[in-house]
Parts: C-alpha cells; structure tokens; sequence
C-alpha cells in the first residue's frame, strides 16, 4: 500500500500544529499595552486627492466606523487638492481611498459632500451625500465591498411612512448590517414633522419609531432620537427622549423594549438611579451582534460644583458609568470613582462610549488629570488604550483631548484627538495591540486549518489512483 509521502504528512502536521496554537492562544486574554501612532495627522498628504492636505476644519473627520472583520471607515475633509472631501477604508494604519466628492453617483451628478460612514461586518459601506447637478439632492448611499457598486437607499423627498404624508428632509446617524439593511435617522418636512428612525430593507422603507409615536412605555409620546444602530440580526438599539424623558431602547424593528430610563436604579452602584434629563440623554449606545447593548449614562450623584458669579453655587450633571445591558440583565462597566489601570488620578466623566460588534467597550475619560485618555472593557477587564499625557509626537502643552474612539474585531481602536488650542486642529491616531488580539488569532488558525485540509484532500485522489494501479 502506498503510504501517505512524509513531507506532506510534515507540512499538514505543521499547520495543524499552527492551528492548534492559534486556537489556544486566541482564547487567552487581551494584551493590555498598546502601541499608539499617528494616522493622519491635519496636513498630512490625503492619499488619491492630487496632492490634497488632511484638514482645513478643526472637525475635519467627520465620521468615523469600525467593523468586525478588522477594518474602519472614515470621512474626511481635504483642502488644497483636486478634491474637498472622500471616504477611507482604513487597514493597520494605512488608508485606502473609496470615494471622492465630485465622483459620479448613481443619481447623475456628483457627490458634493460625503459624512457618517458605516461599515457592515462584510466591509460594505453606507454614507450620507449631497449631491450636485443628480436627480436627488442628497441621500444615503451604500458600496458594496472593496467600494465597489454605488447604490441610493433613500433620498430626500422621499415619502417618510408614519409621519402622516411627511417626507425625508436631512438624514443623520445611519447604521449599515451585512444584510445590506440601513437603519437611519430623519427629520421629517410637511406631515406630522419631528424625526424618527427607519429602516431601509430590500428596497421599502419602514418606520421604526417615531415623534409622536408611543414609546414602549405606553402612552408618552417620542419626542426625539439620537441615532441607534442595527446588527446582522436585524435587531435595533438606540437612544431616544419620550415625554416622560431619556431612555433606551433595544429590539426587533417593529417591536421594541426599555433598556433603561430614567429613574430606574443603576445596578453595581449601591442603590443610584439614572438621571440624564440635566444632560443630553443616554449617549454612547452601542449593539454587538450577539444583541448586547452598552450606554453611557449619567446618575444621580454624578455632578461637580461651580461657583457662578451670578446665581452663586450650582452643580453641573455630567455622565459617569457605562453599563451593558444583555437580555434583561445590567452590568456596570466602569463609573467614576474607579481606579484606572494605571494607576493615579481616578476615573471621572466620561464624554463618549462606542461597543464593537464583539462586544468590546471604549469610552473615553475626561478629568483634566493624568487619567484623561482612552479605556476599553476586554475580556472583562478594564484596558488603558492611549493616555492623553502619552500620545506621541503631541505635547501636553497644546491640551490635546482623545475622544470618538471606535474598535474593530482586532481590538484596534481608531480615535481623534482634538486640542483646547486653537492654533491646532484635530489629528486621528490608532492605537494596536502589541500582541496580536484574540479574534485575529482565531481568524489566523481558521485560515491554516483550511490549509491542511486542502493538502490532505489534494493528495487523497493521487493515493487512490496509485492503490488502482497496484
């Protein structure tokens, strides 16, 4: 009998090998040190513009989005090229262009402005455009992968269902899933007016919630929105005000539930209660495929002093803790009061929360301490990602200010950094596991698993002709 050759039993015991590692190590827990660097700082060179410059605005990002396959998207205003604006695809640090105001839509015309990107979990992208000199003028737009395929979702004008005849006006906080399915925010012209939530799918459209609609919590009216996001599922979550005030919500598109509202008592604080209505509501809502859902949110007892020098003694409200909701059951994941990593100074406001499709949490601290900077909640820990005090090429002096910060399926976190000097604009940096993460291990052993099981399959058809010859 032929015997399988050994230098393919080798190569297929070697990857299998490979794979195994991975495997293990992929289970172990996050690396906790980052390294941090700069990705397009404001004058940089905008790759694909003609010798554009990142910048010209101090917000010159204007939306940024990750996704579980490792990549994020931003939008970007340029100046000084053949272009004032495109959309990245941004990949280890390297940015890849996937469109350019004054590119062709599918309307006629060009883009004229390109904002709010979203990335699905297959790397397709959705955006909102104004256009110039198409039949629309201004929509939401989806790519498929690699940026390839321009489609309209919705335009303005388009008729808004559940608004009594209204119709989309200026859309805002849009959510992409691989499905395809855009859930998006607008403000309605004519009809019932307001805004609401809906969801674009095989090419209807849908209300999911809106103003003067009933929230789950019965007769209170919805009296406002702030964004939600959809996942693979097709479930939704998403911040919203009713006139009893803020809440969350999370759900199928055509049935919702309460997360939490105001009022209700914020479990691991001893007995506090959520209080958002002296801030801007539940901010920083997020949703993992596995339906999850993570909020930023102000309590009770979270506000500072200050003296004003005419109504005397008053207390600012700020936000303090994140939580997790999963299914009817709330986590605290971090509030002020807590150490952080590294020590020092303790955590104390939080300006802004954003969960990965995994489930991972980032939030950003802002204390004007040595703690400022940007955490993640990994595996169950509380991670140090990038310290105000540490980013580099970045003086203290300039008071820089990290914030906005989304992470991938590879625990990369994208983030901005904005400066309280005015004679500095913002800068995006990414900051990277020094070990290799989790999911990408996992990725890495699927690959080579694959990979032996393709050698073994290539040579079991030349073995059985060998045994018919004999």
């Amino acid at each position: 009998m032929r015997s399988f050759p050994r230098s393919l039993a080798s190569l297929v015991a070697a990857l299998l090998t490979v794979a195994t590692l991975a495997v293990l190590a992929g289970a172990a827990e996050a690396s906790d040190d980052y390294h941090v660097f700069a990705v397009a700082p404001t004058g940089d060179p905008a790759p694909g513009t003609g010798g554009g410059l990142f910048g010209g605005t101090d917000d010159w990002v204007t939306g940024i989005d990750s996704s579980s396959t490792g990549f994020f998207v931003i939008a970007a205003v340029v100046e000084g090229g053949e272009t004032t604006g495109a959309l990245y695809e941004v990949r280890r640090g390297s940015l890849r262009p996937l469109r350019f105001q004054g590119d062709p839509t599918p309307v006629g015309g060009t883009y004229s402005s390109l904002s709010m990107p979203s990335m699905a979990t297959d790397r397709s992208v959705a955006f909102r455009a104004y256009v110039a000199g198409g039949s629309v003028s201004a929509g939401i737009f989806r790519l498929g992968r690699h940026g390839s395929d321009d489609e309209l979702v919705v335009a303005a004008g388009d008729p808004a269902p559940g608004t009594g005849g209204g119709s989309f006006s200026i859309f805002s906080h849009l959510s992409l899933n691989a499905s395809g399915d855009v859930l998006f925010q607008a403000s309605i012209a004519g009809g019932s007016g307001g805004d609401g939530l809906f969801l674009a799918s095989e090419g209807a459209v849908t209300a999911v919630a809106v103003s003067s609609q009933n929230s789950p919590r019965g007769s209170p009216y919805y009296t406002g929105f702030t964004g939600g996001h959809l996942n693979d599922d097709g479930k939704v979550a998403f911040a919203a005000w009713d006139e009893i005030g803020p809440l969350v919500v999370s759900g199928e598109p055509d049935g919702q539930t309460v997360v939490v509202a105001d009022g209700m008592v914020a479990p691991g604080t001893g007995g506090d209660v959520h209080q958002n209505w002296l801030t801007t509501g539940f901010l920083g809502v997020g949703l993992a495929e596995d339906g999850r859902v993570s909020y930023l949110s102000s309590l009770s007892l979270c506000a500072d002093e200050l003296v004003h020098p005419v109504f005397g003694l008053i207390w600012i409200p700020y936000h303090c803790a994140v939580f997790e909701w999963d299914d009817g059951a709330t986590e605290l994941v971090v509030r002020d009061g807590q150490a952080p990593p590294q020590g020092g100074p303790l955590l104390h406001a939080f300006i802004d929360a954003g969960a990965g499709e995994a489930g991972d949490i980032v939030v950003n601290d802002f204390t004007g301490s040595a703690s400022d900077g940007i955490y993640a909640r990994l595996d169950g820990e509380l991670v140090t990602i990038a310290l105000e005090a540490a980013i580099p090429g970045i003086p203290l002096s300039t008071t820089p200010h990290p914030h906005t910060a989304r992470i991938n399926a590879d625990r990369e976190v994208l983030f901005l950094v904005t400066f309280f000097d005015p004679a500095r604009d913002a800068a995006l940096y990414l900051a990277r596991p020094s070990a290799i993460s989790a999911p990408a291990l996992s990725r890495v052993a699927t690959v080579v698993l694959a990979l032996a099981l393709i050698a073994a399959a290539a040579y079991a058809p030349r073995a059985r002709v060998g045994r018919s010859r004999r």
